[in-house]
């Protein structure tokens, strides 16, 4: 007969629930340090509010946001001008993972934006046209796979299938390619 000690059991009982608690400690240690990526008066800031109360509205915990390392994708130069062909960018750390969402002006979409995906020596490699336009020749090469979901005046990238999945549901959208 195995007899558990009060002190183990007790020991077992606070690990078994301080587990979960630092990992969202971790997640919040993670989150860079600086200024917001959107302030009130940035023009994609209402967008940016709207979808982080749809996906708290999911079980989505938005533990914080900041600049896309993509924020130069959608930058085109026209002569000697150098111009944003989307209204803002912020990458959403969340509870299930980081989310870089990419905004239009409300009322347009990212229908007309093209993504192509091709497979080469075990990399996926994703190239875009269409509008908004992108840097020229830019494109994401990846071991993995990507995932991107329009909704509204919004495109949404993951890296994560099981974050694919839980998106679709919160955002009632299918993915695209």
């Amino acid at each position: 007969m195995l007899k558990v000690q009060p002190a183990s059991l007790v020991l077992g009982f606070l690990l078994l629930f301080a587990e979960p608690h630092h990992q969202l400690l971790a997640q919040y240690a993670d989150c860079p340090t600086g200024e917001a990526a959107l302030v009130p008066n940035d023009p994609a800031y209402a967008d940016a509010v709207e979808l982080i109360q749809r996906l708290e509205n999911h079980g989505f915990n938005v533990l914080c946001m900041f600049p896309t390392p993509l924020g130069g994708m959608f930058r085109v130069e026209e002569g000697d001008t150098d111009r944003s062909t989307i209204t803002g960018e912020v990458n959403f750390r969340t509870n299930h993972g980081d989310i870089e969402v990419f905004f239009v002006p409300k009322y347009h979409t990212f229908a007309e934006f093209k993504i192509t995906e091709r497979r080469r020596t075990g990399q996926y490699v994703y190239t875009f046209g269409g509008t908004p336009r992108v840097r020229e020749g830019f494109k994401i090469e990846s071991t993995g796979r990507e995932y991107f979901l329009r909704h509204h005046n919004a495109l949404l990238l993951v890296d994560n299938d099981k974050l694919r999945v839980r998106l679709e549901g919160a955002l009632e959208t299918p993915r695209t390619p």
